[in-house]
């Protein structure tokens, strides 16, 4: 959306990374020293996947409505995406 060009794509994405995924992006730059964005993207998912896949699916059983419904149906909508 923001036409940010290719060669600067890896840089955008890791001001966002926190936790470990900044402590990974850090290790994993100083050995890759360069990298196309294709190849991030699939390096990421790769070593964050199964982390993502256990908490949306703890999540998605986990989850209760506690307050107003749109709030319970908005994080479910959510969550089923995540899931498919």
């Amino acid at each position: 959306m923001c036409n940010i060009p290719d060669l600067q794509r890896v840089d955008v994405a890791s001001i966002h990374f926190v936790g470990r995924a900044k402590v990974w992006f850090a290790s994993y730059i100083v050995v890759k020293k360069s990298v196309e964005w294709s190849d991030f993207i699939v390096d990421v998912c790769s070593r964050f996947k199964e982390e993502l896949g256990t908490r949306v699916i703890e999540d998605f059983h986990n989850l209760q409505q506690w307050g107003m419904v749109d709030s319970y149906l908005e994080k479910f909508e959510e969550l089923k995406s995540l899931m498919l």
